[in-house]
């Protein structure tokens, strides 16, 4: 819709392309709220709704009169809430195949030479994804990290965003080679 160009990534995961500007018709059913709806309202939604994509986390900035204004409040919202730091639970991580950080909980079970049972912590950072799966998975995929198994038992616990990439700052100017005498 318009006015998503003007607005500010969700304060709860950072996104900015599941951002939506929805009525509030396109979301509740007329019979559920349509009594109770006199005039068109608008929110600004962080969309999660979609099954393949784009991802968001379901946040909204409650409904107003005009796209504009629930632009305006979405901004303000977005403008108090600083995006939080750190680890975040797997269950808000992006579902859209995007890559981030994960924290993979394992254990890796093994035997001495002298037939001494033990587990070891094999828990590591590493890089993830979203995968989909069959429809009767359970959230319809799963987390996939890079690495692979790494662990005899293992489950992805934790994510948070990848920091941005570095820049190559444009006045740097590669020295010519050095010619050999003579040339």
């Amino acid at each position: 819709m318009t006015h998503t160009e003007a607005l500010t990534p969700c304060p709860f995961c950072g996104k900015a392309h599941t951002l939506t500007v929805t009525p509030a018709s396109a979301i509740w059913d007329e019979e559920d709220f349509g009594p109770y709806m006199h005039s068109e309202t608008y929110a600004v939604i962080c969309d999660a709704s979609k099954p393949d994509g784009p991802g968001g986390c379901g946040a909204t900035g409650g409904y107003f009169d005009t796209e504009a204004e629930a632009v305006e409040a979405w901004n303000r919202r977005a403008a108090q809430q600083p995006a939080p730091a750190g680890w975040r639970p797997i269950e808000t991580a992006p579902k859209d195949g995007s890559l981030f950080m994960c924290w993979v909980s394992a254990v890796r079970y093994g035997e001495t030479d002298e037939g001494q049972q033990y587990q070891q912590d094999a828990s590591q950072v590493d890089f993830c994804s979203w995968r989909d799966g069959p429809p009767d998975l359970p959230g319809h995929g799963y987390f996939d990290p890079c690495c692979g198994q790494i662990g005899d038992s293992q489950d992805v616990t934790h994510w948070m965003p990848l920091p941005a990439a570095p820049t190559v700052k444009e006045s740097l100017t590669i020295a010519a080679a050095p010619t050999a005498p003579g040339a």
